[in-house]
């Protein structure tokens, strides 16, 4: 019939890298066929090639973008059709393998958990469930369910080269969990040697003052378990305890979901009378600093979900212009100055990557990139162009992760062997991503590197609205 022909005919266009044209068919596929749990599925599958299409070519929205219209389309062709075998594992197989920030981990494991129920009999489908699924569990580590997962995918004896990517994620899943027991024993052993009241609140003080916000609120929320009397009362008797529990929730990032509680913790301290006077400049900073962060909170969800309201360009400009200056050595004869804007905000400060390349696009050295983005290596998705030009060589550049504002940084004219370059035309390139509005940004400027003092500005570009590269 008339959708079948048109669906074979989006998938040719999708199997021949015309997945965009695929997607203008299946629109009007579903439009038609609104419970049609088969073309949403193709419409999903359209849209997800496309996002892979758009990364390739570094078109980082449009990629964003087609991982959003794709889970659209496989979330309501799971709503159609539940028992869609199908429709599950394509949805679980493209939820465990895009970035974990687009926060769609989880329900590729329900997705695939779901789908081994239904599958029968049919070992090589289930082996591919199971490979996948172990990748979701070590995603969330979930480690000891990645292994179970792999070691059961491996007694169905699958096909030799599958088997040996399993085997080699299994090992390397038995040395993380070893790792992990290792951490915790050692952790254990810490809180076992923090029993009482002014112990925890040392270690709580101490932990916030290292900025590990987590272990901070581990210790103040053991205080507070030992020194509440009643399981309704918002605040022990205790401010001490109360002031670096909340202020270490408050700081965390904001979708761990507790920001709430500390700022009623806060606002109930604020009326109290006990309060010492050299505490509470800190409870009124902490609680102010909180109602901006909720308010940006606000913002982001703004600009996420109405991206071309005017009100969103309010929103950029509120954030307004600050300075940072991180170069070094400026006495250099001959060097480069980069400045560029980061326009944007959001509840995390962004991954940035800020890179040269020569003119036939051959990656020179890395001038800059956030410690987060720079140490996690193959596992950072944040900065993909970064990351696969530089194939993770940093020079040692690593550095804390850079917010809004102007940002100025000096690229001495050597290359990732601290060699010097010769003249010539280099790209300067900077990469910046958001978390979790899912906001990318790139911008790039070509500089020549002579005798002739020059500058290049390039501007207009989304999220980071200015980069000005000098040679002096």
């Amino acid at each position: 019939n008339n959708i079948d022909v048109k669906i074979k005919k989006a998938v040719e266009l999708r199997t021949n890298g015309s997945a965009l044209k695929a997607v203008e068919i299946l629109n009007k596929v579903v439009a038609a066929n609104p419970n049609s749990d088969r073309a949403y599925l193709e419409l999903g599958k359209a849209w997800s090639e496309a996002a892979g299409a758009a990364s390739q070519k570094s078109d980082m929205m449009a990629a964003m973008e087609g991982v959003k219209k794709g889970f659209e389309a496989l979330d309501r062709a799971v709503e159609i059709n539940p028992n869609n075998v199908e429709v599950r594992i394509y949805y679980g197989i493209f939820a465990v393998n895009v970035p974990s920030f687009f926060g769609k981990t989880e329900a590729g494991i329900k997705n695939l958990e779901y789908s081994l129920k239904l599958v029968k009999n049919d070992p090589e489908t289930e082996v591919t469930i199971l490979q996948f699924l172990g990748k979701g569990y070590r995603m969330t580590s979930r480690f000891a369910k990645a292994a179970d997962a792999w070691e059961r995918a491996l007694e169905l004896n699958p096909p030799e080269k599958t088997a040996e990517i399993i085997k080699k994620n299994l090992n390397e899943i038995k040395s993380e969990m070893k790792k992990k027991s290792d951490k915790e024993q050692k952790r254990n052993k810490t809180y076992a040697h923090t029993d009482n009241i002014e112990n925890l609140i040392k270690s709580a003080e101490n932990s916030f003052k290292k900025s590990d916000l987590k272990a901070a609120e581990k210790y103040a929320e053991k205080a507070l378990n030992i020194d509440s009397k009643r399981a309704d009362k918002l605040v022990p008797d205790n401010n001490e305890i109360s002031v670096y529990y909340a202020t270490a929730v408050v700081m965390m990032p904001f979708f761990v979901g507790k920001m709430d509680e500390g700022i009623r913790i806060l606002e109930e301290l604020k009326e109290r009378t006990d309060i010492s006077d050299s505490m509470r400049p800190h409870i009124l900073y902490t609680l102010g600093y909180a109602y901006r962060k909720k308010g940006d909170a606000v913002w982001m969800s703004l600009v996420k979900n109405y991206p071309n309201a005017d009100e969103v360009q309010n929103v950029y400009d509120e954030f307004g212009l600050r300075k940072t200056d991180h170069s070094t050595d400026k006495n250099l004869k001959h060097r480069v100055n980069i400045s560029f804007h980061l326009g944007f905000q959001d509840e995390l400060a962004p991954q940035t990557a800020v890179w040269i390349e020569d003119e036939k696009g051959n990656f020179i050295r890395t001038v800059y990139v956030s410690g987060f983005a720079g140490y996690a290596k193959e596992k950072q998705v944040d900065l993909p162009i970064w990351a696969n030009k530089s194939k993770f060589e940093t020079n040692g550049t690593t550095g804390a992760s850079i917010d809004w504002g102007k940002h100025t940084f000096l690229w001495d004219l050597t290359d990732k062997n601290n060699q010097k370059v010769k003249p010539g035309k280099y790209t300067v390139v900077v990469e910046s991503s958001w978390w979790p509005s899912m906001k990318y940004g790139r911008a790039e400027a070509i500089v020549s590197v002579g005798k002739k003092k020059n500058q290049v500005l390039s501007n207009n570009k989304p999220f980071i609205p200015w980069l000005l590269v000098e040679y002096k």
